[in-house]
């Protein structure tokens, strides 16, 4: 849409203020884009796509995905978390609801769940991660502590592996 289509619909013009000199550009994306280079594997069915990674808070925001049904991962967070579920259902074997699309969920700092997909097609979510994720066993015990200094390095490596560029994982430290 132009310009001008805009401000018909609006009625109003745009502001035409200077950006400050320090300011971040601005952050879009849509989860349909058509490139797939832009998911990074985490296991086989499931994947991540970091939107934007807080190197000085220590959080990220990722659209994520499961391509099947199933067991995801078990996990517990130090920080609060908010997913917004996209397509598919899926929820917490601890839980009794069930997620499906346009399903908002915050989860509390320190509580341990496992996260099951039961949609056969997968599901998609966004996530803000406020802090690191820590993968657990059956048995409660940490297995992996994941944050954002992680998931730039991995999705670094993983841009510059499909032929993105590292860079294009720098542009979103914010």
């Amino acid at each position: 849409m132009d310009i001008s289509s805009k401000i018909k619909i609006a009625g109003v013009k745009p502001l035409n203020l200077p950006t400050p000199e320090h300011a971040l550009p601005l952050l879009t994306a849509e989860i349909e884009d058509g490139d797939d280079r832009l998911w990074m594997k985490l296991t086989d069915t499931v994947y991540s796509r970091p939107l934007a990674i807080f190197t000085s808070t220590g959080g990220w925001i990722e659209f994520f995905k499961s391509t099947t049904s199933g067991f995801m991962n078990r996990h517990r967070h130090d920080t609060p978390v908010m997913v917004y579920g996209i397509s598919g259902s899926w929820g917490y074997l601890e839980h009794e609801w069930i997620a499906s699309p346009g399903s908002f969920l915050y989860e509390p700092v320190g509580e341990s769940h496992t996260f099951v997909v039961y949609s056969n097609e997968g599901m998609k979510g966004l996530a803000h991660m406020f802090g690191p994720i820590t993968f657990i066993d059956e048995n409660g015990k940490d297995l992996a502590n994941v944050g954002a200094l992680d998931v730039l390095d991995k999705y670094k490596n993983h841009c510059a592996e499909v032929g993105l560029g590292a860079e294009y994982a720098e542009s979103l430290i914010r």
